[in-house]
């Protein structure tokens, strides 16, 4: 998963520091870093003892080996919940499309990404996830998210928060002192999908005062710094040199100081701007983000409820139904919890694709207990799930399913017209599908006299080559092919 680590997981890659994992934002494509290890080395066998363990990666399904999905990381903040970035999780800039927790996996308990496989033995899958509900990817504050997994990991050590008398004591905000960053991103930002390692890579950054980072991140295109919500860190370069700092793949990991009880948590990689050079990193602030993990049952040591419900001890709705209304139409109908706390309203999301790249596209909200829902040009043809999220004041709450199946459209689209072919190249009309709409075209072309296999574009052009006669077809959402065009002659 290569391009979240260098675009941010989902949309801050188009931000060259914050998004270590990959979101197609729709922000200016200014060079924002997506978190990132510049200008460290190889995290030591007594510092990952002693500060790292808890550090995890965040590791894509859809690829050959852990160090190739690697996309963020995160932060083991109880055996059950893992702390991360929210823009790790998201795949635009309106947070309407989300990566889906089938589609990744964490991995503990080692420095070293393996290279040759995925080694799915030693991923702890997702249950669920629950983004911050202020994340806001314009302003990247509250970016924080915290992963549920199915099963707990025993095997390593949680990382306590810096609590706000600690924070107090260090003088966080107001002096500058060494914390310590790692991760396995980008090591060079000079060059794009480059240096990325399979060894964690740690390095020393100072933190420094609200005032001084507000000065610097002043002049850094289109973000901009608050110290209520985030605090700044780094070594800035000279000249050619790099300076120390987090980068691309580093997102969503930890940014640790030395506290009198030892090493706490006091960030988690967020965003900047290039990687050590001219403008310090931003983290989201830890001690800003506690009342809402402190809502979350479970998500912190010591809390005794069980690790079921979700923000604001929202519980998943108990039923949901779907009735067919049309070929893009479903209606639900939902049946609220009977534990937890009472849902404000709801929210609704389609999941598209296999588990490995499955997405969440959200289709509505609704504070009534029947809801119309229009799903996403998908082959419609066959079921999908839709989602259903409780909401409340601290976010949404765990995830009720239901497959949907709308009406079939089983009317043929219009076969295309206009076919010509010039400079051996054919183009043709668009063809006309009221129900599912056009999927894509179909190109036959006639070469030593037999029709060969068709070709399936997007586009409507296709070069022909040396075909003496070119014919088309189209296809809906709902696979219903049209007739072939009449035959042109090349």
């Amino acid at each position: 998963m290569r391009s979240p680590r260098s675009a941010g997981a989902a949309f801050l890659l188009v931000l060259s520091l914050a998004c270590a994992c990959a979101v197609a934002l729709a922000l200016p494509t200014a060079s924002l870093a997506a978190g990132r290890i510049t200008g460290g080395a190889k995290a030591p066998d007594a510092q990952y003892q002693s500060h790292l363990r808890s550090l995890v990666a965040l590791v894509s399904l859809d690829e050959p080996s852990q160090y190739d999905g690697q996309f963020c990381a995160g932060t083991l903040i109880d055996e059950l919940h893992v702390l991360t970035a929210g823009h790790c999780l998201v795949d635009d800039g309106d947070l309407r499309t989300r990566i889906s927790p089938t589609s990744f996996a964490v991995l503990a308990g080692t420095p070293n990404l393996s290279k040759t496989s995925l080694r799915r033995s030693e991923l702890v899958p997702v249950q669920s996830m629950f983004i911050n509900p202020n994340f806001n990817v314009r302003t990247m504050r509250w970016d924080v998210a915290v992963l549920r997994l199915t099963r707990p990991i025993t095997n390593v050590p949680v990382a306590p928060l810096l609590s706000p008398e600690e924070a107090a004591a260090l003088g966080l905000g107001t002096s500058t002192f060494n914390g310590l960053v790692a991760g396995w991103g980008d090591t060079d930002p000079d060059f794009d999908d480059c240096c990325f390692p399979f060894t964690l890579q740690s390095v020393a950054v100072p933190l420094h005062p609200d005032s001084e980072c507000t000065g610097n991140l002043a002049a850094a295109p289109y973000l901009s710094f608050s110290g209520e919500f985030q605090l700044c860190a780094g070594r800035l370069g000279r000249g050619t040199t790099f300076g120390a700092d987090a980068c691309q793949g580093d997102s969503g990991g930890p940014l640790y100081v030395d506290a009198a009880g030892g090493p706490r948590l006091a960030g988690v990689t967020s965003f900047g701007v290039g990687c050590g050079q001219r403008f310090y990193g931003v983290y989201a602030r830890a001690t800003t983000i506690m009342p809402w993990l402190a809502s979350i049952p479970g998500a912190t040591p010591g809390d005794a409820r069980e690790a079921i419900n979700g923000p604001g001890d929202l519980a998943a709705p108990a039923a949901v139904a779907s009735r067919p209304v049309s070929f893009d139409k479903v209606e639900l109908t939902i049946t609220p919890a009977t534990t937890g706390a009472a849902a404000s309203g709801y929210t609704m999301w389609a999941r598209v694709g296999a588990p490995a790249v499955a997405e969440d596209i959200f289709l509505g909200k609704t504070t009534s207990l029947t809801a119309r829902v229009t799903v996403p040009p998908i082959n419609v043809a066959h079921p999908y799930d839709v989602l259903v999220r409780p909401v409340g004041d601290s976010g949404e709450g765990p995830t009720a399913r239901v497959k949907a199946l709308p009406v079939l459209d089983q009317v043929k689209p219009t076969v295309p017209g206009g076919l010509r072919v010039a400079n051996k190249r054919a183009t043709w009309r668009a063809s006309i599908d009221r129900q599912s709409l056009i999927h894509q075209y179909q190109v036959q072309v006639f070469v030593g006299g037999s029709w060969r296999a068709p070709k399936v574009v997007k586009a409507r052009t296709f070069a022909i080559g040396s075909a003496s006669k070119v014919r088309v077809r189209s296809m809906d959402w709902a696979d219903n092919v049209s007739a072939w065009s009449a035959p042109v002659s090349a």
